[in-house]
């Protein structure tokens, strides 16, 4: 059985990733949002 100590370092260790991935990737999805924002715009 794994213990619960290691299941949450586990679990932190992947929500810290997400985030970092988040921070460093708020250009590039900023970028990506307003280009399908424009492409749904073009298709009115």
């Amino acid at each position: 059985m794994i213990s619960v100590d290691r299941l949450l370092m586990a679990l932190l260790t992947i929500m810290a990733g997400i985030w970092l991935a988040v921070i460093f990737n708020i250009g590039g999805t900023v970028q990506m949002l307003s280009a399908i924002f424009h492409w749904v715009e073009s298709l009115r």
